[in-house]
């Protein structure tokens, strides 16, 4: 995924067009990063995502990505990606591995 290369622009225009100040505020160190049509934001603000909810502040941020960028975007919220495997369930397999070895079960692993 793509760090959005217009988002510091964007941001420009947020402060320069919005009359809310504290949502001004509320994106000012955030991040953003597209995947197809969808423009996932990063911030440590959690007004960002408040403000996204309400369809009249999210229209504005979707107009102003469009009078940049000429495209319609979805908006969403950033979410680190997690492994699959956590580490309690890496160890309980590799115990599950160790006692059936120890009992002289064989185990294949694919």
């Amino acid at each position: 995924m793509a760090e959005f290369p217009y988002w510091n622009k964007i941001l420009d225009l947020l402060e320069k067009n919005l009359k809310s100040k504290s949502m001004v505020k509320a994106f000012k160190n955030s991040v953003a990063f597209e995947s197809g049509n969808l423009l996932l934001i990063k911030s440590e603000n959690s007004l960002v995502f408040e403000f996204l909810r309400d369809t009249s502040h999210r229209d504005e941020v979707r107009s102003l990505i469009k009078q940049v960028t000429g495209k319609h975007y979805n908006l969403g919220p950033y979410k680190k990606e997690e492994n699959s495997k956590s580490p309690l369930k890496k160890d309980l397999i590799d115990s599950f591995c160790e006692d059936a070895l120890k009992s002289n079960i064989n185990i294949n692993i694919n």
